[in-house]
């Protein structure tokens, strides 16, 4: 169900845009807290998941926090023969890239401390490669790489 609820106090405002309830009575909220501190230093909005069972027990959860968004970066050309490009769109600070081949041995890394990074693949045989980027929170995230022939 998708709810768009806005809830008002002081200078705060808390907004509740999803609620999902699952077959066990578990309920999933996502949603936004905004404070005029917030507004005031540029930031956005802090987004929030909230997870609770049947039994009103908060559960844990760590989707957002271990995950960077895809949107937040692009690789690119893919397939690429030469060199792939990395570009950062929303996180600007220092990533840390593995590429790995079909069997799951590591073939490649580098720190990705610019906003736009080029990487060389001229060493890698054609084929389909695993990459994965991580920040310095120990956030994820990974996707497909093709290498072509020259």
């Amino acid at each position: 169900m998708i709810w768009d609820k806005s809830y008002k106090r002081d200078s705060a405002t808390i907004v509740l845009n999803r609620i999902l309830v699952d077959q066990y009575g578990q309920i999933t909220m996502a949603g936004g807290y905004e404070d005029s501190i917030t507004r005031a230093n540029g930031n956005t909005r802090n987004i929030y998941v909230l997870r609770v069972d049947s039994n009103g027990n908060f559960i844990r959860t760590d989707l957002l926090d271990k995950i960077i968004p895809k949107r937040d970066y692009m690789v690119y050309p893919n397939p690429a023969s030469t060199n792939v490009t990395f570009k950062k769109f929303n996180r600007f600070e220092p990533y840390f890239v593995e590429i790995f081949d079909q069997a799951g041995r590591r073939v490649g890394e580098f720190e990705w401390l610019e906003d736009e990074t080029s990487h060389s693949v001229e060493n890698l045989h054609p084929g389909i490669y695993i990459y994965t980027i991580t920040d310095n929170e120990g956030r994820t995230s990974s996707g497909k790489l093709v290498k072509t022939s020259d």
